[in-house]
């Protein structure tokens, strides 16, 4: 993992947020520690590799994913027939008594 200057904090580990706002009074500041990087003023960035990487497994997951959705979607229609046929079946026997 490669480092990169936090945008939040702009490298310095913390920022200035307004106290509140008094008009037309000066307004006062506060320091905050920057979330955004634990108030290390860097964030731990991924490098082009890692990411290729897990792109490439994700599309392998969705491929897979697809492929067990798609076997899903088979037997739940197959199912679906063989309902359909039993409900037609007691239809047919319960209109000719």
């Amino acid at each position: 993992m490669t480092k990169q200057i936090c945008p939040r904090c702009k490298g310095n580990g913390y920022f200035y947020v307004k106290k509140e706002v008094r008009w037309p009074q000066k307004q006062e500041d506060i320091v905050v520690q920057c979330p955004q990087c634990d108030s290390e003023g860097e964030i731990e960035m991924m490098d082009e590799g890692r990411i290729k990487t897990m792109e490439a497994e994700q599309r392998k997951l969705t491929v897979e994913h697809i492929k067990k959705l798609e076997e899903e979607i088979q037997r739940l229609m197959k199912q679906k027939a063989e309902l359909q046929d039993q409900v037609d079946k007691y239809i047919d026997k319960e209109t000719k008594q």
